[in-house]
């Protein structure tokens, strides 16, 4: 009975995986239709991908403790799907969009289908599963599948994880965050420009970090004369009260055993601060919804199962307010106040500094030095 559910399970698996395979290539060449078929055919190609790594990773429990699955057959693709996602960022690497990098694992994926189907036809005569034989369980089969995922899998997935999360993290942030062995580092970068009095420093910030990172960073904020310098702050302002909870990083940050950037901040008495962010009555109730989930999530409440979800759903018009709408603001700022002073200084979350970088170098700015900052030392 049992290898009779095995079976069919196998063949089921085997068809999802043709499926994958269509629909992987199908999603390329359907950009060529309207736009409606082609969101609908990517839509669906995902569904199959997300259901295929699910049952890979059922497939792979099941080989470890059935001895009678093939596993020159079974095991890559179980492992495909595994590692598959997280090799979109080192192909990037080869200067590859993430179209072709995609195109590339659908292609592996659809040699490793042929060779499944391959071993199928050498060993069952057929492309499908007929029978399953032989004992179910084995201790050797048990131990030397436990063996190998402790001692091949886990610190192959570990590691391309890590590597996956530093690229994401430099790739996004332009280089305004450095992750290496020593530490996690915020980037400073000093941009000037031939005819402009003004000096920019723009530095990636991060909400949370040792209290020597931020202590080290305001004192780049030391002037003689604080009009001599001005500070382009962060800072989204709630004037109508649309944010029930306000955020907190502090007990986030003393989870980890680290601070708070607010513990660390820029005291308007001393420094000339103009503050050259939105207000959240700028954003559409969709990310005024979601500032609300995250505030409460700070604040370690309990929140609904849907909520979650939703918190997890960053479209684009929420990316548009939290990203695009502020860094325009940002902008318009920058404008009315460059050349009055001598140095201005934008220390802005990384993910903002691309965008303001190219808008720089776009006005003849020219980059003149960089300073890292230790965030958090390993």
């Amino acid at each position: 009975m049992m290898n009779k559910a095995i079976k069919y399970f196998l063949n089921a698996f085997i068809f999802l995986i043709v499926l994958d395979v269509i629909f992987s290539f199908s999603s390329y060449v359907a950009k060529i239709f309207p736009h409606s078929i082609y969101n609908g055919i990517l839509n669906l190609s995902n569904i199959i991908t997300f259901i295929s790594i699910f049952l890979a990773f059922i497939l792979y429990v099941l080989m470890i403790f059935f001895r009678n699955i093939p596993k020159t057959v079974f095991l890559p693709q179980a492992v495909f799907y595994f590692i598959a996602p997280m090799l979109v960022y080192p192909i990037k690497l080869f200067g590859m969009t993430l179209d072709e990098a995609g195109l590339i694992l659908s292609t592996v994926e659809l040699v490793i289908l042929f060779i499944t189907l391959y071993h199928l036809k050498i060993s069952t005569g057929s492309a499908i599963i007929m029978e399953l034989s032989g004992n179910i369980f084995s201790w050797k089969n048990l131990f030397g599948s436990l063996l190998m995922t402790v001692l091949l899998l886990f610190p192959s997935l570990t590691f391309l994880l890590t590597f996956n999360t530093v690229k994401y993290v430099e790739h996004e942030s332009n280089g305004f965050i450095d992750v290496n062995l020593k530490a996690i580092q915020s980037v400073r970068k000093t941009y000037i420009k031939t005819g402009d009095t003004s000096e920019v420093e723009l530095i990636g910030m991060m909400h949370i970090g040792d209290s020597s990172f931020y202590n080290e960073m305001l004192k780049t904020f030391d002037f003689k004369d604080s009009h001599e310098a001005v500070i382009l702050s962060e800072g989204v302002s709630d004037s109508k009260n649309l944010i029930s909870d306000k955020f907190n990083y502090k007990k986030l940050a003393g989870s980890v055993g680290l601070v708070s950037q607010e513990n660390h901040y820029f005291d308007p008495k001393k420094y000339n601060i103009i503050r050259a962010d939105v207000d959240t009555s700028n954003f559409s109730k969709k990310t005024v919804d979601m500032l609300n989930t995250v505030a409460k999530v700070l604040n370690g409440e309990n929140i609904p199962f849907e909520e979650k979800i939703k918190f997890l759903k960053f479209s684009k018009d929420i990316k548009s307010d939290i990203i695009k709408k502020r860094n325009k603001h940002l902008i318009n700022v920058f404008k009315s106040v460059d050349g009055k002073y001598k140095k201005i200084i934008i220390p802005w979350g990384a993910l903002h500094m691309p965008a303001f970088e190219k808008y720089l170098i776009k006005m003849g700015f020219k980059l003149e030095n960089t300073y890292h900052y230790d965030v958090v030392r390993f």
